[in-house]
């Protein structure tokens, strides 16, 4: 007596129809779960691609910052070149020696510049 009903015996039966009966129907089971499988692996594979496409970002972002970390290393030494020039530039020896070159006399007194602007 208790063993499962097929739907042709439950459609002869006296039960009343409920509303829904034809979800507990084996071929339904069978089909749910086959969604359920296809969702979740359409789910995976989407994870896995936004999880490909997080780690390359994370890439292209350290490709990025590794230049600019060799951009800015660059800039440094080019703004220390740049420094020793204008302490060369300034220095009071060589303006001496530039102004005996070109005929004038010994200074009275030396100002020394510093390398910040003078702000009035």
């Amino acid at each position: 007596m208790n063993a499962p009903r097929t739907s042709q015996a439950r459609e002869r039966s006296d039960e009343p129809q409920l509303v829904g009966h034809h979800y507990r129907s084996e071929p339904f089971r069978r089909t749910g779960w086959r969604r359920a499988g296809a969702a979740s692996l359409a789910g995976l594979v989407l994870g896995g691609l936004l999880l490909v496409s997080l780690r390359m970002a994370i890439v292209r972002t350290r490709y990025a910052l590794a230049d600019a970390v060799a951009t800015e290393t660059a800039l440094l030494d080019r703004q220390r070149r740049a420094s020793v020039e204008l302490r060369g530039l300034r220095d009071p020896r060589r303006l001496v020696g530039l102004a005996e070159a070109r005929g004038f006399g010994r200074p009275e007194r030396v100002v020394e510049l510093g390398t910040e602007p003078v702000t009035p």
